[in-house]
């Protein structure tokens, strides 16, 4: 009965409303479970004051605007401004809500405000298909058009132009909304710009400082009011949202270029962006004398609040998803609050859209905007398209390449299969192979998992890929995801794939292109895109002419990755295993030629050496000079065969065209490895095609003791024998020389740690591995130490990383490594830097500690 009474008392515009509206208005502030600032009410603070527009203000505390008697569009746009300049209060931002008629049964209420926000900015759609200004906003500005909204020229429009106030009414009729334009001066607004990074100014960014929420309406004793704009003070997790999110300004890229923020997986980059972009907004609104709140305060603030209510009334509504901010996480009070959220009226309540809820209203094209932008991707041209058929497959452990391949596939739509897992590619290639006369494309993208295995859904590719026949009119695109900080499996899998494509007819339409998990494997992606479809050059509208040997890793650097040259300058050993005598192993290495590398193989193991090398020609000698590499960046070395194995193999295999022979001979030396084991399932083919009784015998033993350690034909345990040892243990002549070199792994190039780099100077040191059962060295230690000869060239390329001393260097640094894994803290205290450092190494004896002199002048003078 009181409420009924109430109710009346509204339509009466007696004071009895103006009450009713005051204290329910404040309920709802107090009981709303979405929001994290809770304003405390004393009476003492409320002030009523009997102004025409029946304003009512709270004095320190959020103010209730109550323009029930606007009634026409005009009216409200009046109050509206009314609601700006008493809000901003030049800059110390108050809580206000301006609530207007209520709604009546069965209509809308008589006025209404058509915008989500009271300010907000413009969104324009490019020729290209991305967006300048708030993509959240594209509706909205289309229908602002439509009403009448006049927005600024293509040469003067922003990201930041601002919207007009959108308002209709029952007299006009809701389906004929007015506009009303804002002057910048309405407005307040803050440039935002960095304390520390100046190129943050030249983003250009600002953002309005009266977060004013309108399509919230609020039900106060059941009667529900849907023309109520509020507003409080922001967050800065709020702008750093709108800012950073991918649906709306997405410029994190941007941020991290202004502030110089590596986009590594290492670096943590999106959260340093974050940080930063809060940094600029709490300086930025700090340095306009302009309100806002960071997470960590608002969530202190609300914690207090929660227990109050909780010790006062038993129980207090609250919306965990909502409450904690979108940045700090568990470092917030909030987070590790138990809270319940339920209903409490009177309540807010989400409105529906008026161009949804008016009869006939339809959202208009996007508006649109001719503006120079950078050039990105091309939209991709099917007609232009030199395939008849492309498919895209994907091998993934962690759902990244299928991520990327998801992208391909949804750019070349209709044109393409997929993505499929690798594992059901061998089958699509037979049943497109039946159409002789079309051209097809292999798009893939792939990780290698663990020890160099293939990843989920790419198990069966290459054994199933094995059993077709040779194929024609086939080519393919490999994107190679790896982790380079696992120097001996990195993209390796890529690599097998890309062996065994080759070997059953199919074409690279382009080298291998590397994602380095330790760079941005986001960007060496879209670097990736270019290639396949950027451009009219792009792999998908042109054949290349150039060699398709080898693999792309010039991703995010100007010359990282692209292969150079240095020279070898020496090597020295500096741990030995205590068993081992250093003048017996001068004798072996001196014999090397005459012996066979696996008599002395076992010394050699038992020893950590360190090898210098110097910067060959002026292109390598600026790059070193120019400090694009740093101490704890990789370098990679391309190691070669021994002369003695090649020649081994050359004799031992059947040569069928001789005029060959040197071909052969180069290919053997720095193609393929002799030394890698092979895949059981590579043994068994052999053993399939071979005639002899006594080899097979042979290859029969090899497989049993692989079998021993796996049952899986893609194993490369290192109980497998290599190409090396297979030849040697079979009859002269048994094995083809074409079978070896189409069997047998691919060279990988080697990453090592940089032991030191001071001007045209780079150490690595390196460690001897042997194989468990035979005691046999692989490639590179036997390169490194019995191949090469001071002068000879070696060809490399250098990998960044984000591996680095701080920029502080009164910052202390904690360095824990054993074995080789000591070689980037050497170039650490071999730097110019001189932080104070502390190594923590992990030995068996004292001797075995490498640079132990190093050390210990180091430590006497005080580092």
């Amino acid at each position: 009965m009181r409420w009924r009474q109430r109710a009346r008392t509204f339509k009466l515009l007696t004071s009895c409303s103006m009450v009713a509206v005051l204290h329910g208005g404040i309920l709802v502030v107090v009981s709303c479970e979405r929001q994290v600032s809770h304003p405390h009410f004393e009476k003492e603070n409320i002030v009523v004051l009997p102004i025409h527009s029946l304003v009512f203000l709270f004095h320190t505390t959020p103010g209730f605007i109550h323009p029930r008697v606007a009634r026409l569009p005009e009216d409200m746009f009046d109050k509206i401004l009314k609601h700006f300049e008493y809000a901003a209060n030049g800059g110390a931002i108050k809580p206000v809500i301006s609530v207007f008629a209520p709604k009546t049964d069965g209509k809308s209420a008589p006025i209404r405000i058509w915008n989500s926000q009271l300010i907000g900015y413009a969104a324009y759609k490019r020729p290209d298909g991305s967006i300048m200004g708030d993509p959240a906003r594209l509706n909205f500005t289309a229908l602002a058009v439509k009403f009448g909204w006049t927005p600024p020229d293509d040469e003067d429009k922003s990201s930041f132009d601002i919207l007009p106030i959108v308002i209709s009414d029952e007299v006009t009729g809701h389906d004929k909304p007015k506009v009303f334009p804002l002057a910048p001066q309405q407005i307040l607004e803050v440039p935002v710009e960095h304390p520390e990074h100046a190129a943050f100014a030249d983003l250009n960014l600002r953002w309005y400082a009266l977060p004013a929420i309108s399509n919230i309406g609020v039900d106060i004793g059941g009667v529900m009011y849907q023309s109520c704009p509020f507003n409080g003070w922001y967050a800065i997790t709020e702008i750093g949202r709108d800012i950073l999110d991918k649906q709306r300004y997405d410029l994190a890229h941007a941020v991290s270029v202004a502030c110089g923020i590596p986009r590594t997986t290492l670096a943590v980059w999106k959260d340093d962006v974050q940080l930063q972009v809060h940094r600029a907004l709490l300086h930025s609104f700090a340095k306009h004398s302009v309100s806002i709140v960071d997470h960590h305060t608002a969530s202190n603030s609300f914690v207090d609040f929660y227990k109050e209510e909780i010790k006062a009334r038993g129980k207090c509504p609250a919306d965990w998803v909502w409450l904690v901010p979108p940045a700090g996480g568990s470092m917030t009070s909030v987070f590790h609050q138990e809270m319940f959220s339920f209903i409490q009226k009177p309540q807010y309540r989400a409105l529906v859209d008026m161009w949804d809820e008016v009869a006939g209203i339809d959202v208009p094209d996007h508006i649109t905007v001719d503006t120079h932008v950078t050039p990105g991707l091309s939209q991709f041209d099917n007609n232009k398209c030199i395939y008849d058929n492309v498919v895209v497959c994907y091998g993934s452990e962690t759902g990244t390449s299928l991520k990327f391949a998801n992208i391909v596939a949804g750019t070349l739509g209709d044109h393409c299969v997929g993505p499929v897992a690798m594992n059901s590619v061998p089958a699509l290639i037979s049943l497109y192979s039946g159409f002789s006369d079309q051209s097809n494309l292999l798009i893939i993208a792939t990780s290698t998992f663990g020890k160099g295995c293939p990843p989920n859904g790419a198990t069966s590719f290459i054994p199933e890929l094995s059993k077709l026949d040779s194929v024609k009119n086939w080519d393919f695109a490999l994107l190679a995801l790896g982790n380079s900080a696992y120097i001996n499996s990195f993209v390796n899998f890529a690599l097998e794939a890309n062996d065994a494509l080759k070997k059953i007819g199919c074409t690279p339409a382009m080298p291998i292109h590397v994602a380095d998990e330790l760079k941005n494997q986001d960007e060496a992606f879209f670097d990736w895109e270019k290639k396949l479809y950027g451009d009219s050059s792009s792999a998908l509208y042109q054949r290349s002419t150039a060699s398709n040997v080898g693999f792309d890793t010039s991703v995010n650097s100007d010359e990282g990755g692209k292969k150079m040259k240095l020279t070898f300058s020496g090597s020295a050993t500096l741990t030995m295993d205590a068993k081992t005598i250093g003048s017996e192993i001068d004798r072996k290495v001196e014999k090397h030629y005459k012996d066979s590398w696996y008599s002395h193989a076992g010394t050699l193991l038992r020893s950590t050496d360190i090898f210098s090398f110097k910067a060959k020609g002026n292109t390598t000698y600026e790059y070193l000079y120019s400090g694009a590499v740093q101490a704890g960046d990789h370098v990679a070395l391309f190691p070669k065969n021994q002369v003695d194995s090649v020649e081994s193999v050359m004799r031992m295999c059947s040569i069928d065209d001789h005029s060959k022979i040197d071909e052969y001979r180069e290919k053997l030396m720095g193609s393929v490895d002799l030394c890698r084991p092979l895949k059981l399932s590579s043994i068994q083919a052999l053993l399939k095609i071979c005639k002899h009784g006594k080899a097979k015998s042979v290859l029969s033993l090899f497989i049993v003791n692989s079998k021993s350690t796996s049952d899986d034909p893609n194993s490369t345990s290192n109980t497998n024998p290599c190409v090396e040892e297979i030849i040697n243990s079979m009859p002269p002549g048994t094995i083809s020389i074409d079978w070896v070199l189409g069997q047998c792994p691919t060279i990988m190039p080697r990453f090592f740690s940089i032991s030191s780099i001071k001007g045209d100077e780079v150490t690595i040191t390196q460690s001897a591995f042997h194989f468990a059962h035979n005691d046999k060295a692989g490639t590179t230690s036997k390169w490194l130490r019995l191949s090469l000869n001071p002068g000879d060239k070696v060809e490399v390329f250098f990998s960044t990383t984000d591996f680095h001393l701080p920029n502080d260097e009164d910052a202390p640094v904690i360095m824990i490594a054993a074995g080789s894994g000591i070689a980037p803290f050497r170039s650490f205290w071999m730097a110019e830097k001189r932080n104070p450092m502390h190594l923590f190494f992990g030995c068996q004896r004292e001797s075995d500690v490498p640079f132990k002199t190093e050390l210990e002048q180091l430590k006497e003078s005080g580092r």
